[in-house]
């Protein structure tokens, strides 16, 4: 039997472990054109000419953040969770980290354009879950590879 001084120093063995891969997020955010402006009414810029937004009257800018957490990558015949057998195809990966970073994989899951980066693979955030497991609690995100094909 382990002592608890002993499983707690295990457990953060086995926490350090789990917190070893670094993860970029990529958000875009868009704001009206410095050059030309946005009209709300016809959903587009004031100038179809600006070459600073190229007519569009938004500007676009990438947010990068990084996070550090547990990627578990998938690969031929790994189950899911649950147990069965699901959807995940090899390339798609579950992402778990702490609690605190939640929203902000819930930013990049709502977001059209954002994704995340791991080991230089782009993959999209297709959901977002709180995990317990003996009183921790974490995030789990499970995601897609980005195919261009």
């Amino acid at each position: 039997m382990i002592s608890r001084l002993g499983r707690r120093r295990i457990q953060k063995q086995i926490e350090g472990l789990n917190t070893n891969d670094r993860v970029a997020l990529f958000i875009p955010s868009y704001y009206d054109c410095p050059d030309c402006g946005y009209d709300e009414k016809s959903g587009a810029g004031k100038n179809i000419t600006c070459l600073t937004c190229n007519g569009t009257g938004r500007v676009e800018v990438w947010a990068t953040a990084y996070i550090l957490g547990r990627v578990a990558w998938t690969d031929v015949g790994r189950p899911r969770f649950s147990g069965v057998v699901g959807t995940e195809e090899l390339g798609d990966a579950t992402f778990e980290t702490r609690l605190a970073n939640k929203e902000l994989l819930e930013d990049v899951r709502d977001s059209e354009k954002a994704y995340i980066e791991i080991d230089g693979r782009r993959l999209r955030v297709m959901s977002v879950d709180a995990n317990r497991i003996e009183g921790k609690t974490t995030t789990v995100a499970r995601c897609e590879l980005i195919r261009n094909d």
